[in-house]
């Protein structure tokens, strides 16, 4: 993908939840490629989500649904 899209478009960023592949790199046609860019959710969540129903599934050790956490304004 990355290859073919080299001096078509001005970067190509991808995101996982967890931690950022350190493989920055410019392309020859001028292209900035990221492979991971690391987390992108809520800033005040696990993982994108509550962070009370997390900690409510690590210590009850029960199934509880998992909620997306609002973007706080600040």
């Amino acid at each position: 993908m990355a290859w073919h899209l080299d001096g078509r478009v001005s970067a190509l960023i991808g995101t996982h939840t967890h931690i950022q592949t350190a493989d920055a790199a410019i392309f020859p046609n001028g292209m900035a490629y990221l492979t991971d860019a690391g987390m992108t959710g809520p800033y005040d969540s696990v993982v994108g989500m509550r962070k009370d129903v997390a900690i409510k599934r690590l210590l009850l050790q029960t199934a509880h649904k998992f909620e997306w956490q609002a973007m706080m304004s600040k």
